[in-house]
């Protein structure tokens, strides 16, 4: 990712770019940041950024984004129990009747709540929905055949001969996105 950074104060915008390439790093994705001090210089060279930063506040809530990225928390809420957990610690949900079960690494979590409403809530952390009874996480898929979805754990989720080609063109736009921040 390239981002420009535009300010008056030359020692302020190398304090930004530190703090963003630390946050970058800490996420573990690479960027390149240039500082300007100059309105013609950015406007000269704007088709070449992905970013444009021009004011400090919004570089401030852009760097606070980045450190809420990396510690990506979901909360499930069912009767009278809520779970929280890492995003990246599930490996998928699995149907069971009108409950799911949380597959982690090292445990599950059974909660009472129908998958479509879990497929709502995961979609947009980067699950995929294998099969009417799988939603997986695009993180820890290693490999895609025409009907299994091999995780990085070693453990075979069935893909429906219906949703292969979509269950693939998601995975493929999500490792897009992914190189593009990294």
């Amino acid at each position: 990712m390239k981002i420009a950074l535009y300010g008056k104060k030359t020692e302020l915008l190398k304090q930004y770019k530190e703090r963003l390439e630390n946050k970058f790093s800490v996420c573990g994705k690479t960027v390149k940041i240039d500082c300007y001090t100059s309105e013609a210089e950015v406007k000269d060279n704007m088709q070449q950024y992905d970013l444009i930063v021009l004011s400090n506040s919004l570089l401030d809530e852009f760097t606070q984004s980045i450190s809420d990225e990396s510690a990506r928390n979901i909360t499930f809420v069912s009767g009278k129990k809520i779970e929280t957990c890492p995003v990246q610690d599930i490996l998928y949900v699995e149907a069971e009747l009108k409950k799911v079960h949380v597959w982690k690494k090292n445990e599950d979590i059974l909660l009472s709540i129908p998958i479509s409403k879990m497929e709502g809530l995961l979609r947009k952390e980067g699950f995929i929905k294998s099969h009417r009874s799988y939603i997986v996480n695009s993180i820890h898929i290693s490999s895609i055949t025409r009907d299994t979805i091999i995780l990085d754990t070693g453990i075979s989720i069935p893909v429906s001969k219906y949703r292969i080609k979509e269950v693939r063109e998601e995975y493929l736009t999500l490792m897009k996105k992914r190189e593009q921040y990294q």
